[in-house]
């Protein structure tokens, strides 16, 4: 007997239907029924208890098995740093709650979930982190055109994610830390970014340089000469380097901004995201031995 599935898509938060929400919905109910034609599935978090039952999923030894480095481009054996045994942080950038999540999403997450699942079956200790960035221009948008407060747009975002992932019997992360949330210490990073040369304020915003790091790019191959103005980052004449990003964005009249020293404002979308690399440091701090950093970035 199959499981019943909610359709997730038959009322978009503006009044438009699309063939999008149609193919969704159906990707959904297919991968909720393969999932109940499974055996051994974890119950999603509904009917979960707090803690995780990872005894069930660690019944193996810790063992060698390999896996894509995407700075090599190749499988190399995947190791933990010798002084912190099993333990694994895993950090999956999330999604920018502003409308229902989406095919792209559910492949992401997904993924990750098998991931997860496979590091614990091998008898890893495993810290999952996936954030919720809820600040963000769309989020500004979408608050000014619905009248709803981006507060609760964003909460009730969250909550729809929660049931889409959850109807993919994906299990929840360890922690999911929110950009709103995260404030202080991303203020606290940019301030250091900029101490170190790596970005520069002005007129209350703050952008970082890219050119000032040889690294940068280097995950994903790209040149950053070959990518075009516009597409992915503003234009704007104030801008050091067409691809110099906003890390820290001024506030207009009637948005929601905190105190930083170059003024109130709000996080940058790459920095919204950055958050997260608070708890990257974090799982560090904690001596967790070994972070798999996978950043997919929302197909929006």
């Amino acid at each position: 007997m199959y499981l019943p599935v909610r359709n997730l898509r038959v009322r978009p938060i503006c009044n438009e239907i699309s063939s999008r929400s149609r193919v969704v919905s159906n990707f959904f109910t297919k991968s909720a029924k393969v999932q109940a034609r499974t055996r051994n599935f974890v119950a999603p978090r509904a009917h979960a208890t707090a803690n995780v039952p990872v005894a069930e999923e660690t019944t193996q030894s810790t063992g060698d098995f390999m896996i894509y480095n995407t700075l090599s481009r190749k499988k190399e054996v995947f190791t933990t740093r010798e002084d912190q045994g099993n333990r694994v942080g895993m950090y999956v950038c999330g999604v920018t709650v502003y409308d229902f999540s989406h095919i792209g999403h559910a492949r992401a997450y997904v993924s990750f979930d098998v991931l997860y699942r496979y590091l614990m079956s091998k008898g890893y200790d495993v810290t999952y982190c996936r954030n919720f960035t809820d600040v963000d221009d769309k989020i500004i948008k979408r608050s000014t055109e619905t009248g709803i407060s981006p507060e609760d747009l964003t909460n009730r975002f969250i909550a729809e994610f929660h049931k889409d992932v959850e109807s993919l019997y994906c299990l929840p992360p360890s922690v999911e830390p929110k950009v709103t949330e995260s404030i202080p210490s991303i203020v606290a990073m940019i301030g250091t970014i900029i101490d170190n040369g790596h970005a520069y304020a002005v007129d209350g915003d703050v952008y970082f340089n890219v050119p000032s790091l040889n690294e940068y790019g280097v995950l994903s191959g790209r040149n950053t000469e070959d990518n075009r103005a516009g597409e992915r980052v503003s234009v704007d004449a104030r801008k050091k380097h067409p691809a110099d990003f906003a890390l820290w964005k001024a506030a207009k009249e009637g948005e929601i901004s905190w105190e930083s020293p170059w003024g109130p404002g709000r996080p940058g979308k790459k920095e919204g995201r950055g958050s997260s690399l608070g708890v990257h440091n974090m799982l560090f701090s904690a001596g967790v031995g070994c972070l798999l950093s996978m950043i997919v970035r929302d197909p929006l």
